[in-house]
């Protein structure tokens, strides 16, 4: 007596189902690598850091390796322009023109090179 066995394989509703399941993988990949990519360049913006996209010559304050738009470009002279006065939302004055009430002075900015102040308002 011959005993025929047959061969255990999976069933076709689990290949399919493993199929899927790779496809949909590669896509949420796909997707995550993208997302990734616009958030680090949003990340890296000067103008979200409260920089100006200026030519290196014309920047009185700090000069930071934010991106700006065309300073890839060989031989341009953008950069970006970061100013930590206007980034305490006040201005470079004369110290005699930053005096009175609702005034206040804020050292160690650039204004300092200027011989100037940087002058922001405490009334908001």
């Amino acid at each position: 007596m011959e005993l025929k066995r047959k061969a255990q394989g999976l069933p076709m509703n689990v290949i399919v189902l493993g199929v899927i399941s790779l496809i949909v993988l590669v896509i949420l990949i796909f997707i995550i690598i993208n997302q990734t990519g616009l958030l680090n360049k949003g990340l890296m913006d000067c103008k979200s850091k409260g920089g100006s996209c200026i030519s290196k010559s014309s920047c009185t304050a700090d000069v930071v390796s934010y991106n700006c738009d065309g300073d890839d470009e060989e031989g341009s002279d953008i950069v970006c322009c970061l100013s930590r006065c206007l980034a305490k939302k006040g201005q470079c004055v004369d110290n005699e023109d930053c005096s009175g009430e609702g005034k206040d002075k804020s050292y160690f900015t650039e204004c300092e090179n200027q011989g100037k102040v940087c002058c922001v308002s405490s009334t908001t």
